[in-house]
């Protein structure tokens, strides 16, 4: 799957899951009608009505309201667009739980703790895999796990394309209270692999999202 097609699908996903209901509640539209319907009472309020051959008393006047429902048809329990992409959100909804919450965490923007556990503990796993083997030590593997969330933010926003801050090595080394020859030497290959988990996450996810896509159309 190319760049391009990547892009189209990552825009996909947050359409997918964007908020379409109308934000116009009915308090709102009253103070839209008020100008138009105000009518002032008269100072001589008519308080007995004949109803049937009888009089009747009123306690209190009569209060004229109008439709508030735009061109007096009713608003549609789902929005037309949210409702075209709801095969989209079923394909997300199938995936793994890691490809599922970088989905919803990077492209739709849910603030979750579930997510973040799920995100970590997969590139957790999967750095672990990667480094079995490699001489590191415990205190250098410690101080890179501490880091793995604010790797995924990062890679998070600059996925979705959104204004990102850039951490450099100087940075990065001094959040874990080292210098900056230490981090060059012990962790920035490790950080990089790090990095290209995520990246290898991301492009799983898109692809699986689509042929997830693709199955429950042939349904």
């Amino acid at each position: 799957m190319t760049e391009h097609e990547l892009g189209y699908f990552r825009k996909v996903a947050q359409y997918a899951f964007r908020d379409w209901t109308v934000n116009t509640g009915q308090l709102e539209a009253f103070t839209c009608k008020s100008a138009m319907e105000t009518k002032r009472y008269p100072r001589v309020r008519k308080r007995e009505v004949k109803l049937a051959g009888r009089s009747v008393s009123r306690i209190t006047d009569p209060v004229k309201v109008t439709e508030t429902r735009r061109s007096g048809r009713e608003i549609p329990l789902i929005h037309p667009f949210s409702y075209s992409d709801c095969v989209w959100r079923r394909a997300v909804r199938r995936l793994d739980d890691h490809q599922r919450s970088w989905i919803l965490y990077c492209y739709c923007h849910e603030m979750n703790i579930d997510h973040q556990i799920n995100i970590c503990a997969h590139i957790l796993n999967e750095f672990e895999y990667q480094i079995a083997g490699m001489k590191i030590t415990k205190k250098v593997k410690e101080r890179l796990k501490s880091l793995i969330w604010l790797h995924v933010q990062q890679s998070a926003e600059s996925a979705a394309g959104l204004a990102t801050q850039r951490y450099c090595q100087s940075d990065l080394a001094r959040l874990i209270h080292v210098k900056r020859n230490t981090w060059n030497e012990n962790y920035n290959k490790f950080w990089l692999r790090m990095i290209s988990i995520c990246k290898v996450m991301d492009r799983e996810a898109l692809c699986e999202m689509y042929k997830n896509r693709i199955k429950l159309a042939e349904k």
